[in-house]
């Protein structure tokens, strides 16, 4: 298997952060830190946003739907930082420390976005190649 699309890279190194922030810090204070594997609403999120954006990479014939994935994975994303947020200042009482675990997320919309951009030009290619068709 080749890949020949830069988005696949993209969607798969976004999966992979996903994952690894599932088992992360991203928050703590003095000894104690908080994972998202301690909190099930994050961990959900963000095991659901990595098994979306690797199913997202199989949807290449539909470009159409696999753009629309790529924005659900991006929302899903979003909603994992905010629930990952929300969940630092309930349980710390808003006295935590941010840890680099919370940066993870955010390079998953990134790279979530540049995925898109890429198909939108895949799917701008296609449709000038069908004009002169």
């Amino acid at each position: 298997m080749v890949i020949q699309r830069i988005q696949t890279l993209w969607l798969l190194i976004s999966a992979i952060l996903m994952a690894v922030f599932s088992f992360t810090p991203f928050g703590t204070v003095g000894e104690t830190s908080l994972c998202a594997c301690q909190v099930p609403a994050v961990m959900v999120i963000a095991l659901a946003t990595a098994a979306l954006t690797l199913v997202d990479i199989f949807l290449f014939k539909n470009l159409n739907l696999q753009i629309r994935v790529a924005q659900m994975c991006i929302l899903l994303a979003v909603a994992t930082v905010a629930t990952a947020l929300i969940s630092i200042y309930v349980t710390f009482e808003g006295s935590a420390n941010w840890v680099g675990g919370v940066t993870l997320p955010i390079l998953a919309v990134v790279l979530c976005f540049r995925a898109v951009q890429g198909m939108k030009h895949d799917r701008s290619l296609l449709h000038s190649s069908d004009r002169l068709r």
